[in-house]
């Protein structure tokens, strides 16, 4: 039950000892970890794929904030609206992002 050429080597955590059962080397728990520890313990400079993500994320964030602020508005509207007797404009927000895909601050 040997590992594949240098399999255990590769997953080797820079600062810690291998376990060792019964002569065969098995890897840390802390090798399986998220890739924020994978991050931690192996450092790389900010790139540019890095900032591109980085800016994909903040407009989806910007754009999921500003839909849910629209729907948050209309909801108020028509709460309003019922509330004094009149009839609301429509049951669903269908102006700003909610224009065309029914929830946007799901995209």
């Amino acid at each position: 039950m040997g590992d594949p050429a240098g399999a255990a080597d590769a997953l080797a955590v820079p600062g810690v000892q291998p376990a060792v059962h019964h002569g065969v080397k098995e890897h840390h728990p802390a090798a399986d970890q998220p890739s924020a520890y994978t991050a931690l313990i192996r450092p790389r400079p900010f790139g540019a794929l890095d900032a591109m993500v980085a800016v994909v994320f903040l407009e989806w964030l910007a754009g999921e904030t500003v839909a849910d602020q629209q729907q948050w508005n209309f909801h108020r509207r028509k709460s309003a609206a019922i509330a004094s007797g009149r009839e609301s404009e429509s049951r669903f927000a269908r102006t700003g992002l909610f224009r065309h895909p029914r929830h946007p601050n799901h995209l």
